[in-house]
């Protein structure tokens, strides 16, 4: 925010305009433009899919170029509420339910302890995995001072650069083919000339000057307060690979986000997540044809099994598998659907989840996210 406000003291929340973001969610708290008790502010920014550990961030402006689509927008990720964020995501509604990761940094990827039902009376609580301490690492003071030293460019700011860094590359590519000896006919010169005058254009090359000015004061700012000596695509790629080959060992099952759903998990008593005897793809081809068929030739009854085995399985301290589902339930709808939703099996399943892995602000966003669709409709 204090970046945003140096770029627009009177309007933070519009500083990255010029190309095509503005902030949102939290930032319009940090800019006091609702108050930490405002009702309004669990649904601020968010998107039709966005799931409660999605935190909206950055959201498509209303001019922005054709490399941000209609209601592409960025979300904090994280899977527990007192948790640092460790990814930053982005997602098209229109698109569909999946989410693609643009950044992560996996030492923030922490794990979570396994179910407490798991373990015996004498047994101390377990450090939290993933926080490993310098011995176990290995560490000596001088290797632990250099680590400190080599800091992480923080998330929002990675996907900032790189959404910059797409500008500036999607501006560069007639470039290159010219480069590549690739011959222009006077038909092609005629209608790039012409494009050179379309407002649109124009426009485009406003934004990829406003990309350099806004990275190259994100890089110096990076430089002089973090000591951050690299902020290269390179480094955050890197990042980004290694936490997903990270995550994709944490979690205990896929899911419709594509992001996994992370729980804690005990394998030894195999306890806190069970299949339900359903995949991903499985369970979307069961619900459209219910979706699909006329109401009175409905079949729930897949359905009613998977909501009786899910509750079935919460009694029995597998929450991970009522999260499933009730995730993938919740990410069947679609937006402007009118009729036979599964909004509700999917919040009945979320809120319970939830208060059972003792995060209720997720569930809270849960009724926000159910309120915010039953207005759309």
């Amino acid at each position: 925010m204090h970046l945003a406000s140096q770029r627009n003291e009177d309007k933070p929340g519009l500083a990255l305009e010029p190309i095509g973001l503005r902030l949102t969610g939290v930032f319009d708290l940090l800019a006091e433009q609702v108050t930490p008790n405002d009702e309004t502010l669990p649904r601020r920014g968010r998107h039709f899919y966005d799931l409660p550990e999605c935190l909206p961030v950055l959201d498509t402006f209303s001019t922005s170029s054709s490399l941000t689509p209609e209601g592409y927008h960025l979300c904090l990720f994280r899977d527990r509420e007192d948790q640092q964020p460790h990814a930053v995501v982005s997602s098209v509604p229109s698109e569909g339910p999946l989410f693609a990761v643009v950044c992560a940094d996996p030492e923030l990827l922490t794990l979570p302890d396994p179910p407490v039902v798991s373990r015996s009376v004498a047994e101390p609580p377990r450090k939290q995995r993933g926080k490993k301490t310098r011995k176990a690492e290995g560490l000596d003071a001088d290797q632990a001072a250099s680590k400190a030293e080599d800091a992480h460019v923080p998330l929002l700011l990675s996907a900032v650069l790189l959404h910059c860094d797409r500008i500036l590359a999607a501006s560069s590519t007639p470039t290159a083919r010219a480069k590549n000896g690739t011959k222009k006919s006077r038909t092609v010169e005629k209608k790039t000339e012409q494009r050179s005058q379309d407002p649109e254009t124009q426009q485009n090359e406003y934004h990829v000057e406003e990309a350099k000015r806004i990275r190259s004061a994100l890089v110096n700012w990076l430089n002089a307060e973090l000591a951050v000596g690299d902020a290269s695509l390179a480094r955050i790629e890197a990042n980004t690979q290694s936490w997903k080959q990270k995550r994709k060992k944490a979690v205990v099952s896929s899911d419709l986000s594509g992001l996994g759903v992370l729980v804690p998990y005990d394998a030894e008593t195999e306890t806190g997540y069970r299949s339900l005897g359903f995949t991903d793809s499985g369970l979307r081809k069961t619900i459209l044809a219910i979706k699909a068929a006329p109401k009175e030739e409905r079949d729930m009854q897949p359905l009613d099994e998977l909501l009786n085995l899910a509750g079935i399985a919460m009694d029995e301290g597998d929450v991970g598998a009522a999260l499933h589902l009730g995730r993938n339930l919740f990410l069947l709808d679609a937006p402007n659907e009118k009729c036979c939703r599964m909004l509700t099996p999917a919040k009945l399943l979320l809120r319970s989840a939830y208060y059972l892995l003792e995060q209720p602000h997720f569930a809270q966003v849960v009724e926000v996210a159910a309120e915010f669709r039953a207005e759309n409709r």
